[in-house]
C-alpha cells in the first residue's frame, strides 16, 4: 500500500501533440485518435485537452470544419511530477478523463493515460479482495437497435449516462457509447477527416454503429479480472451478466471509486468531490442530507450500504449538476444525476430519486425493451 503514495514514475508519461485553441478541430482529429488526447493552449498557456470524451460532451453531433479546437477543449487537472499515484487516482476519478496533462517544472511534458493508473491498481493489488458485483453500476438503460442515433444521443443526455445496451428482437444486440457516436460523426483518415452532415447522422441507426462484440464479465468474477479486460481491450466499461442476463455495468470510474473508498475509515461512508471555493461552505449540508438518506435505506434491512459518493458541479445556465452513487454490497452501485438552480433544492430531488431507485429492489437492473420503447418511442424532428 505504501507504493500508492510514492511519486508517479516518469514511465507513466507519454508524448502527445499540442495545438493552439484557434486551430480548426478537423485538423487535430487524427492526432486525437493517434495519441488518445491532445493538449490545447491559448497564448502559449495551458488551456485544456481534447479527447473523444470531450468531443462527445459537445452540444452538437456534427464536427464542423469551421469549429476551432478551443470550442471542444476541456480544462482538466494537471498532474505534477511531485504527485503520487494516489493523487493521480483521485484526479482521474474527479475529472472522469482518459488522460491528464503532466507538468514537469513549468512546462507540460506529455500526458498520463488512465490505463497506466489502472495497471498500477493491478500491480499494487488494491482490489484483490473485491468482486465485480460489489462495484458494478445499476441500472443500465436498453434501447432497440432500430432507433436513430439522434434519439439515442438524447436518451443518454436526458439520463446523463455514457452508454446504452442495445437489443434486437428482445435479445442483446450490442452496446452503444458516446465514443461510437463521435467516431461515426467525424470519421478520420490520418489528418484528413470526413465530416458527416447532420442529415446523414440523423439517418443512421443505433444498430449500424453500436459495438456488436459486447465485452462482458460475470457478476461474481474478481474486480482485478475486470481491470485486465478493460486495459487489454482498451475500453471503458464491461457489461455485467448474471445467468447470461445483463444486470449492470462496471466502468473505470467504478473501479477508481472503490480504490479511493478503500483508503477511508469504515466510519466514513460518504465521498464528496467537485466542490469549488464558492461551494465549500455547503459541504456539511450535503453530507448531512446524504447521511439522512442512507439512514432511511438502512431501515430496509435488506441492504448493506458500503458508501455513497457525491459530485457537485456548477454548470452554465442550470446552476448545479449533482451526481450521486450508493454502493449496496453485492447488489452493486445505484446512481442518479440531477440538475437545478439551487443546491438545496437539487439535493432534495436527488435524495428522492436515489431513495426510489433503492426502494424498487429490482433483481435485474436492465430496462426492458418494452419499457425503453414506451419511454423513448419517438424520433427528433
Amino acid at each position: 500500500m505504501r507504493e500508492v503514495f510514492e511519486n508517479i514514475p516518469e514511465a507513466f508519461v507519454t508524448k502527445t501533440a499540442t495545438y493552439d485553441q484557434k486551430v480548426p478541430i478537423t485538423s487535430i482529429l487524427g492526432d486525437v485518435n493517434k495519441f488518445g488526447a491532445v493538449v490545447i493552449t491559448k497564448d502559449k498557456e495551458y488551456y485544456g485537452i481534447i479527447d473523444h470524451r470531450t468531443l462527445a460532451r459537445s452540444s452538437t453531433l456534427r464536427v464542423d470544419e469551421k469549429f476551432t479546437s478551443g470550442k471542444f477543449a476541456r480544462k482538466v487537472p494537471v498532474i505534477t511530477n511531485t504527485a503520487s499515484v494516489a493523487d493521480a487516482i483521485n484526479l482521474f476519478y474527479q475529472s472522469a478523463s482518459k488522460a491528464l496533462p503532466y507538468l514537469k517544472g513549468n512546462a507540460i511534458a506529455g500526458i498520463v493515460k488512465r490505463d497506466e493508473i489502472l495497471k498500477a491498481v493491478l500491480s499494487m493489488h488494491l482490489l484483490s479482495k473485491t468482486r465485480v458485483n460489489q462495484i458494478m453500476s445499476t441500472p443500465i438503460i436498453g434501447v432497440d437497435s432500430g432507433i436513430s442515433i439522434a434519439t439515442a444521443v438524447k436518451i443518454m443526455a436526458d439520463n446523463r449516462i455514457n452508454r446504452l445496451a442495445v437489443f434486437s428482437g428482445g435479445k442483446l444486440f450490442g452496446i452503444l457509447t458516446r465514443s461510437n457516436v463521435v467516431k461515426y460523426s467525424s470519421k478520420t483518415l490520418g489528418r484528413s477527416p470526413e465530416v458527416l452532415t447532420s442529415a446523414k447522422i440523423r439517418q443512421g441507426t443505433v444498430g449500424e454503429i453500436c459495438e456488436r462484440s459486447v465485452h462482458a464479465i460475470s457478476h461474481n468474477d474478481k474486480a482485478e479480472d475486470a481491470i485486465r479486460e478493460l486495459v487489454n481491450r482498451k475500453i471503458s466499461s464491461l457489461l455485467v451478466l448474471r445467468n447470461n442476463k445483463p444486470v449492470g455495468v462496471v466502468t473505470i470510474r467504478d473501479i477508481l471509486e472503490s480504490v479511493i473508498k478503500g483508503w477511508q475509515t469504515k466510519e466514513d461512508k460518504i465521498i464528496l468531490t467537485g466542490f469549488d471555493r464558492r461551494d465549500e461552505q455547503y459541504k456539511e449540508d450535503v453530507a448531512a442530507s446524504i447521511s439522512k438518506m442512507l439512514d432511511k435505506i438502512n431501515r430496509f434491512g435488506k441492504f448493506t450500504v458500503d458508501y455513497a459518493s457525491v459530485n457537485v458541479k456548477r454548470i452554465k445556465q442550470k446552476g448545479y449538476e449533482v451526481k450521486a452513487r450508493v454502493a449496496l454490497g453485492k447488489r452493486g452501485v445505484v446512481h442518479v444525476s440531477v440538475s437545478g438552480y439551487t443546491l438545496d433544492k437539487t439535493m432534495k430531488v436527488l435524495d428522492s430519486r436515489l431513495y426510489k431507485l433503492v426502494e424498487e429492489e429490482k433483481d435485474t437492473a436492465v430496462t426492458s425493451r418494452k419499457e425503453a420503447g414506451a419511454k423513448y418511442d419517438y424520433e427528433e424532428e
